[in-house]
């Protein structure tokens, strides 16, 4: 079944589609060399590396770049779907179905890559941070130790009972809703970007170390916007494994922030914005992006059945 909000999208975009194809000339793409300094690195594609071979991944809302695995990608999908992530390569072949057991898929909305409570282990990390009617009370991030894949391997489906639930409240009880989940590997802070449609989104950080005990409530610590239409909502994000660069992306644009590792992740939010392409029309629903392992790339995937996956490369 649909959202409400994803109805509202399917009956205001053509129209609003049709408005910007009018002004601009181009369909959801920002003229990437006005909005961005001179200073800022460029990304050329994309590249269709492949599409999402498995029939059961049709609303891919997360994607990670694995950090133990060469060549895998981890995703999952929106709400409605079992507690479930899926592993696949990088021209989408599917590797292997990850169930969580004793967990819920309330809104799954992205998911991460990122260091835990045992030093040197990498771990994943899973945001059930929507909340399309802002109306709930706490929101939970799961957390697991990052199974071994080979990106050649026949695909598997394996029951994961080892995950910890960490939950999380808002400041003074409000709500909010969320699809961008960050996990900084320097300090291992989790940080949540809102979803807001209004050119202000609402930075919070749960700062580690993480514990199943208790809710925590998260601390605001910035903000950022990438826009004022309802496109430049941001749906997701992502940091570069050596935790320099970060990436936000709407419906519409996509922007790389750079990060000094010596300071807090939350001081690259009020720095310089550089605009990178996504190269997705308005009509496409896209709410993943991920870095490469290396950082000099990154992927894109768009809801629906047998998306492709599109690899944006460095200029050199």
């Amino acid at each position: 079944m649909l959202k409400i909000y994803r109805l509202l999208n399917l009956l205001l975009i053509p129209v609003l589609s049709f408005i910007l194809l009018s002004n601009c000339g181009k369909l959801g793409l920002k003229n990437t060399d006005n909005n961005s300094p001179s200073s800022c690195i460029e990304f050329s594609g994309p590249e269709i590396m492949g599409s999402v071979e498995s029939d059961l991944i049709d609303e891919a809302s997360g994607l990670s770049a694995s950090r133990k695995n060469s060549g895998v990608l981890w995703t999952h999908n929106d709400s409605g779907d079992q507690p479930r992530i899926f592993a696949l390569n990088l021209t989408g072949e599917h590797l292997g179905i990850f169930n969580l057991l004793n967990a819920e898929n309330n809104d799954w909305e992205d998911i991460a890559a990122g260091p835990g409570p045992v030093e040197g282990v990498q771990y994943l990390y899973i945001g059930d941070i929507g909340d399309n009617s802002n109306d709930r009370s706490s929101i939970s991030v799961y957390r697991m130790l990052e199974p071994a894949v080979d990106q050649d391997q026949t695909a598997i489906t394996i029951d994961i009972s080892d995950v910890d639930k960490l939950e999380m409240q808002y400041p003074d009880g409000q709500a909010y809703d969320a699809e961008t989940l960050l996990v900084d590997p320097v300090s291992g802070d989790i940080f949540i970007v809102t979803k807001n449609t209004s050119g202000s989104s609402i930075v919070f950080r749960n700062p580690a170390p993480h514990t199943s005990d208790t809710a925590v409530v998260l601390e605001e610590v910035g903000a950022i916007g990438l826009g004022t239409s309802l496109f430049d909502a941001i749906t997701a994000g992502d940091i570069s494994a050596d935790g320099k660069k970060i990436i936000l992306r709407s419906y519409s644009n996509a922007v790389i922030l750079d990060r000094d590792i010596s300071a807090e992740l939350d001081s690259a939010f009020s720095g310089i914005k550089c605009f990178v392409p996504v190269n997705e029309s308005l009509l496409q629903q896209g709410e993943s992006i991920a870095f490469d392992l290396d950082g000099k790339g990154y992927t894109t995937v768009i809801e629906g059945p047998h998306p492709s996956l599109k690899h944006y490369s460095l200029i050199n």
